[in-house]
């Protein structure tokens, strides 16, 4: 419950010195260190001019949230662990979303291999992944929360730039697939769910329509 993101990192540090056994309160608190501290210095910033610098996670934000990535993927690849399917896909999206809160090009390209190597598990990720795609204003009260906000920058700004542009397209990619994977399936609803999550409504509707869900999906 503590506020500060230092003690944060230090109880994830002590937690990882305790064994393979605490990977997963580990990796929790070095994402919960990572945001925190990323979070205060956005609200810092508000709604004053900024630099592109001042959006981009720090040294302490990058090393956090690399080292929860690095444990969340550890755990899933433990094949003595007791997880279950719906706590595995967890750890999956908590990864996912420390490798955008960081969008520098290496963790994009790791989100790329993530969405890639893990189907049909990522399919039951499709809702979330279309959320992330939806990108408040930067200078709104929304985006200065949250920890997704260099992320939102890349998708707004500079959305040509090769990796964020195959990053997008990926997730989209990933979210018309598992419309397909549900719907044969037969879970209607859950592919309902994964295209509305969609962001802008072309896309949305050129899914749908690809799928044969265009008279279901809400608009």
């Amino acid at each position: 419950e503590t506020q500060d993101e230092a003690c944060l990192a230090k109880a994830g540090i002590c937690l990882l010195a305790l064994g393979s056994s605490e990977a997963q309160r580990s990796a929790l608190a070095f994402e919960l260190s990572a945001n925190l501290s990323y979070v205060k210095r956005q609200i810092q910033i508000g709604f004053k001019d900024f630099d592109i610098e001042d959006l981009k996670p720090n040294e302490f934000e990058t090393r956090s949230l690399r080292h929860s990535a690095q444990l969340l993927q550890k755990c899933l690849q433990n094949e003595d662990s007791d997880l279950t399917e719906p706590q595995k896909r967890d750890y999956m999206l908590r990864r996912l979303r420390c490798l955008l809160t960081s969008s520098n090009d290496i963790d994009l390209a790791n989100v790329n291999d993530i969405l890639s190597n893990n189907r049909p598990s990522v399919y039951y990720l499709a809702t979330e992944l279309g959320k992330m795609l939806h990108a408040p204003p930067l200078r709104s009260s929304v985006a200065m929360r949250s920890s997704l906000r260099y992320f939102y920058w890349r998708l707004l700004c500079a959305s040509d730039e090769p990796n964020i542009k195959s990053t997008k397209k990926n997730i989209m990619s990933t979210i018309e697939d598992a419309c397909r994977y549900f719907m044969k399936n037969g879970n209607v609803e859950a592919s309902c769910a994964a295209i509305e999550a969609v962001p802008d409504t072309d896309s949305r509707d050129e899914i749908a329509k690809r799928v044969g869900l265009s008279h279901k999906v809400k608009r």
